[in-house]
């Protein structure tokens, strides 16, 4: 049977079948397809997950001392700015308060920080209206967008210049991670000290989520105006930017090589490693279960062809018998 009769034979096998054909096209083309788009989602979750990432610092890792025995002082933010591969040592203090608009109180983050420093820390964070207070400037403060623009019902929009009382100010403790913007943002507080009032000299564009530091939810306020509040020198933590994304573990190592389980060091970067190795394990199982089902397929479609072969074979011996013998 010459290649042109088995060509038309097999046209015209696939036209007199047309469901069968349809399915057998079908199981050819969706083994393939599916590993495609598998491999293409999780790959895509990953990509989004590292943009979303690399704005809350990539480089950044926070420092804060572990325990009511360890203080971290303006001596320990300039050993570790002299470290090798960091790039800035920012120390900060954070608390936390209630902002009261009428009948409303809005939970904030103040955090008290060198403003000249910041932008090593959220290199992408930007001024909308008004400035940054000087470091001398203990009455002024630069406001994030939620507390500018507070989604809270019977609450109002601040403005530049606008005097802003916060109460129940103190040292916070036990900042949850991703808690937010409300009334519930912080799982504790040390002893309030009284209320204290601030001006707002500037306002700062959205941001988006941060780590441990969410500038849309945060009152900043010059590193002196903390000091006076607190009545104390030393640093809830020390924002430490390394020079690049590849030395953050070298830094990390340095750090707990000099301080032990005195302090304790988290990063951006651990945080997305973590993610994306589960991410890649998730990408092998769906490989796996993708690979499986195109070998079923395959099966399936090589089941459909014998049985199409074995049904016609009277009919492929009658027409191969029938065909005239090949020239030369």
């Amino acid at each position: 049977m010459r290649p042109v009769g088995l060509l038309k034979y097999a046209m015209r096998a696939l036209t007199e079948r047309k469901l069968r054909a349809v399915l057998t096209i079908l199981g050819i083309v969706i083994g393939p397809a599916t590993i495609v788009s598998l491999v293409s989602a999780t790959q895509g979750y990953s990509n989004a997950s590292a943009a979303q990432f690399s704005t809350l610092g990539a480089t950044t890792l926070y420092v804060a001392p572990v325990g009511r025995t360890t203080t971290l002082t303006a001596a320990d933010a300039s050993a570790i700015a002299n470290m090798t591969g960091v790039r800035s040592a920012i120390p900060y203090q954070q608390l936390n308060g209630q902002i009261t608009d009428g009948s409303t109180k809005i939970g904030a983050s103040i955090v008290a920080i060198d403003f000249s420093q910041l932008a090593y820390a959220f290199p992408k964070l930007a001024i909308s209206q008004g400035s940054v207070p000087a470091s001398s400037d203990t009455l002024g403060a630069a406001i994030g967008s939620s507390i500018a623009y507070p989604n809270v019902q019977g609450a109002s929009n601040l403005t530049v210049n606008q005097v802003v009382t916060i109460s129940g100010l103190g040292r916070s403790e036990g900042f949850v991670i991703g808690a937010g913007f409300g009334a519930n943002a912080f799982s504790s507080q040390s002893s309030a000290s009284t209320g204290h009032s601030f001006v707002v000299r500037g306002i700062y564009s959205p941001y988006g989520q941060g780590f441990e530091v969410s500038p849309d939810s945060t009152v900043f306020i010059p590193l002196a105006s903390g000091e006076q509040i607190l009545k104390s020198t030393t640093f809830t933590g020390i924002m430490v930017v390394a020079s690049s994304p590849s030395t953050v573990t070298s830094v990390t190592n340095e750090l707990t090589a000099a301080y032990g389980q005195t302090i304790r060091v988290t990063s951006v970067s651990s945080l997305l490693s973590s993610i994306q190795s589960v991410t890649s394990g998730t990408s092998t199982l769906l490989e796996a279960v993708a690979g499986t089902s195109v070998l079923v397929a395959f099966i399936g479609i090589m089941t459909t062809m014998l049985t199409s072969v074995l049904e016609r074979t009277k009919e492929i011996g009658i027409l191969k018998a029938s065909a005239p013998p090949a020239e030369g």
